[in-house]
């Protein structure tokens, strides 16, 4: 059955069901073709259609082959007797009183198209002597369990009839979905730590990931409260791999809490396994600083004396227990004065003896709306200490809250504290006590009985599903604060359940990792979920090794010995009007938000009420010194328009802004030094701050309405968030050789809603099962620069084509993105929104002069300056 089933290039939508398949054919009086030769072996074959009044469900073949000089008569076939006469000269075989009977176990059955076949072959006896061969083939389309009579036709003639008594039980609830806890040290089999790449595990559920991190001295997995989740079928082996290196194997268990497994990679200074030239446990691709030969370095394969030396010998470096070497940036000098015993004119600054500057508002007062707290007027909010340091504050009320992440992960029996102390269980909170099957629906269609329970199972197994996702606790923030994406989850919600529907299909299916715990055979998973339509292709492309792959199936299939698959029609559908319900977030009580007059934004440039205007807030971090900044600043804008048309362009520099910068209320905080990480998603954009410092300095400027990030030294790509009102834009100065023009286009896509009609396609690094690949797209293709296809492009600008002009439609938009954006359409060749260096007419070339807008994205970007300036606008 294995390999029959291995062979088959059509596999999709099959189930396995236990039990057996009894038969009896009764052929009274039937005349088939045959022929016959004196000196030849003869034959006589003929295939009768199994009819019941419900339709056509099968056939039953005969086929007769006969010795030499048979001329027929009585004969023992399958045991039984019947007549056999032969009409040599009309070469015809007529059958009388044939009647087998047969049992066959369904794992004695094979699968075909449609079908299920059984092959049963005896000899033809006459007179105590073996005079022929008989088989008889059954195949069945379908298989109700019980007894079904049918006649047996041919041509339209009743030639017999057949009873069939089918005893079968679906395996839905015969198997075992586990979740097992994994984490485990890597090292070489020379004994240094490897504390970079990925762990990758290919089970019975389909493959899982977890990277490879420092641990004290040491490198390994699953540590420091994120252990690496594994589904699958109790007793099923998982395969471990470094790399490509299979470094492990244990078998699936129902214990709970973390098992360790340890892995040890041979190491190599060439060769496709693990290549490491100077052994420091970091493989060259991943190693920015070569030659450590066995000095203790972080995930980068730098040791603490090689940051030093990237970093001019500037600062310090620790030796952590957990993250290896690490740099840290010299201390800021303290500000500084020149006009000791006076005011400055930054309340409630104030210039000290010493020359350093101070905060004393008893003396210098408090900006509008902000009160002092001093020894003389304490400041006490209820439920907290009192304030008495010479500081300005005001209070915000404020709400603690915790934003769901595209990650999660999904199986039965899940901990989520043990998942991470960041993973929220969602159906465990639920107010509603919903559980998976209020989201699904389920569909069952099956040929071959059994479909009631096939869903009750299903059903049974949904409900049992733990469904662990991601949060980051932003703290406590301003009430009206919204989580990143939460705007685009509303706007764009019908193609957030289409992006959700595809999910849930790659779920089920087994593509791309956790079909909810369960079996990945090559097209169903058993135990605590069922997949379906997963072809073996799929599978080697999805799970990594294919050589394991294959072993695995045909050991698992093997074990079924007394099943057989057959066809059975499985579909999912989302309950769109329960996920609407859903709040992408968690809140928690707080006290009330005390914000500094030293912490809150400081107005760059002030036009009028921030509720009549697009309050755009600048959070620098890394500049020298406040002169620095407000240099920076101020080319960045070009707020007189003198730099349009030089490399010097700012934000002010090009229409449409440059007529609405009277709109415009800018406002500028230092950080102070923020945190920066790597996506873990698309590693190679480079590091970025972390969200929930720069949303600690978002809160303290509570008019703002668009948030760019400002480094002056961390080199990352410079974007929005998928959701740019909710998510800070990120410009990165040493990436950006035009950062005007690259504020350009991060406002186009702030207050535009415009997309990149540049496009790049790469292939994520993800773990598949614990993202929603296709969110990433979704404001790609609803952006006014940016369609899916040509007729929603000439829906959207088609009215703004002219003979001869810049509009029209090319293909490719998108940014980085997969495969999909390079059929998208944009409404330029060039434009701000794409290459910001150039200027293409006939041809492309460097600028200056630039690529403006133009029309259709100048237009998107007018309505969201008036979105933003209209006084019922609620700032996020």
């Amino acid at each position: 059955m294995a390999v029959a089933l291995l062979s088959s290039d059509s596999m999709a939508d099959l189930l396995p069901f236990t039990g057996n398949i009894s038969v009896n054919i009764r052929i009274a009086n039937a005349t088939i073709p045959a022929s016959f030769g004196a000196q030849t072996i003869s034959s006589a074959e003929q295939s009768f259609s199994i009819v019941s009044p419900a339709g056509n469900f099968g056939e039953v073949s005969l086929r007769f082959a006969f010795n030499p000089g048979f001329t027929g008569g009585a004969v023992q076939i399958f045991g039984s007797s019947a007549s056999l006469d032969v009409d040599a000269i009309g070469n015809r075989l007529t059958i009388r009183g044939f009647n087998k009977n047969f049992v066959s176990q369904l794992g004695e059955f094979s699968f075909l198209e449609g079908a299920i076949e059984r092959q049963v072959f005896t000899d033809i006896i006459q007179e105590g002597k073996k005079v022929g061969e008989a088989r008889i083939v059954l195949r069945l389309t379908a298989a109700e369990p019980g007894e079904r009579i049918a006649e047996l036709r041919s041509e339209g003639s009743v030639a017999g009839a057949v009873t069939i008594r089918a005893n079968m039980e679906p395996l839905i609830d015969q198997t075992q979905g586990v979740t097992n806890l994994f984490a485990g040290f890597v090292s070489s089999q020379n004994g240094n730590p490897i504390r970079s790449g990925t762990v990758r595990v290919i089970s019975t559920g389909g493959e899982f990931s977890a990277p490879i991190r420092p641990v004290g001295d040491k490198g390994g997995f699953g540590f420091l409260g994120n252990p690496l989740v594994v589904s699958g079928i109790a007793g099923s082996n998982v395969a471990f791999f470094v790399e490509d290196f299979k470094a492990a194997e244990v078998q699936l268990t129902s214990e709970q809490g973390v098992r360790e497994v340890n892995l040890v990679v041979p190491i190599t200074t060439s060769g496709v396994n693990f290549a490491d030239w100077d052994l420091d446990g970091v493989p060259n691709g991943r190693d920015k600083c070569p030659e450590t030969w066995r000095a203790r370095v972080n995930s980068d394969g730098c040791s603490c004396a090689q940051l030093l030396a990237l970093n001019d010998n500037k600062g310090s470096c620790e030796e952590t227990a957990d993250k290896g070497p690490i740099w840290r940036p010299p201390e800021p000098p303290r500000p500084k004065c020149d006009s000791p015993n006076t005011c400055l004119p930054r309340s409630p600054d104030y210039c000290a003896e010493d020359e350093t500057v101070v905060q004393n508002c008893g003396l210098c007062g408090c900006p509008a709306g902000f009160e002092c707290a001093s020894e003389d007027t304490p400041l006490c909010p209820e439920g907290q200490e009192c304030i008495t340091d010479g500081g300005c504050y005001k209070a915000v009320e404020s709400v603690g809250l915790k934003c769901f992440n595209n990650n999660y992960v999904i199986g039965p029996g899940l901990n989520c504290s043990q998942i991470g102390p960041s993973f929220y269980d969602f159906f465990e909170n639920d107010p509603l006590k919903r559980n998976l099957n209020a989201f699904v629906g389920v569909k069952v269609k099956s040929t071959f009985g059994g479909k009631k329970k096939i869903k009750k199972g299903i059903m049974a197994k949904l409900a049992a599903q733990k469904l662990c996702i991601d949060t980051t606790d932003l703290g406590c923030v301003p009430k009206d604060t919204k989580c990143p994406g939460e705007v685009a989850f509303r706007d764009n919600f019908n193609e957030v359940i289409v992006a959700l529907q595809t999910q849930i299909n790659r779920l089920f299916s087994g593509a791309g990792g956790t079909p909810l715990g369960a079996a990945a055979t090559s097209s169903v998973a058993l135990g605590s979920g069922v997949a379906t339509g997963l072809t073996f292709a799929q599978i080697g492309a999805v799970a990594g090794p294919a050589g394991y792959i294959v072993g695995f199936l045909i050991g698992f299939l093997a074990s079924l010995i007394a099943s057989a698959f057959v066809s059975v029609d499985i579909s999912y559908g989302i309950n769109s009007a329960q996920v609407e319900l859903v709040q992408p977030k968690v809140t928690y009580p707080c006290d009330a938000l005390l914000i500094g007059a030293n912490e809150s934004c400081s107005p760059v440039l002030y036009q009028g009420d921030p509720e009549d205007k697009v309050d755009l807030l600048f959070i620098a971090d890394g500049f020298e010194s406040e002169l620095e900044l407000n240099r920076t600043i101020s080319s960045l804008l070009d707020y007189g328009g003198n730099a349009s048309g030089t490399i010097y362009e700012g934000l002010f520099s090009r229409a449409p802004f440059k007529q609405e910068k009277s709109a415009f209320n800018i406002w500028v905080v230092s950080s102070g030094g923020v945190n920066y990480s790597k996506d873990p998603i698309h590693p190679s954009r480079g590091a970025y701050p972390d969200l929930k410092q720069l949303q600690k300095f978002a809160t303290n400027c509570p008019d703002r309405d668009v948030v760019v990030f400002l480094s002056a030294k961390e080199k990352f790509q410079s974007d929005c968030g998928l959701d740019p009102v909710t998510s800070p834009c990120m410009l990165s100065l040493p990436s950006e050789p035009h950062p005007g023009r690259a504020l350009l286009q991060l406002m186009g896509r702030a207050i535009g809603k415009l997309s990149f009609e540049w496009y790049f396609e790469i292939e994520p690094k993800v773990i598949p099962s614990r993202r929603v690949d296709e969110f990433s797209l979704i404001t790609v293709r609803n952006s006014p620069n940016c369609k899916a296809n040509r007729a929603a492009a000439q829906k959207e600008w088609g009215s703004l084509l002219q003979a001869g002009g810049t509009i029209g439609f090319y293909d490719g938009c998108g940014g980085v993105c997969g495969k999909d954006c390079a059929s998208y359409i944009r409404p330029t060749r060039n434009s701000v929104m794409n290459n910001v260096t150039q200027r293409c007419t006939d041809s492309c070339r460097e600028g200056p002069p630039y690529d403006p807008f133009y029309l259709v994205n100048e237009q998107a970007i007018l309505e969201g300056i008036q979105n933003f300036a209209s006084p019922v606008n609620a700032h996020p």
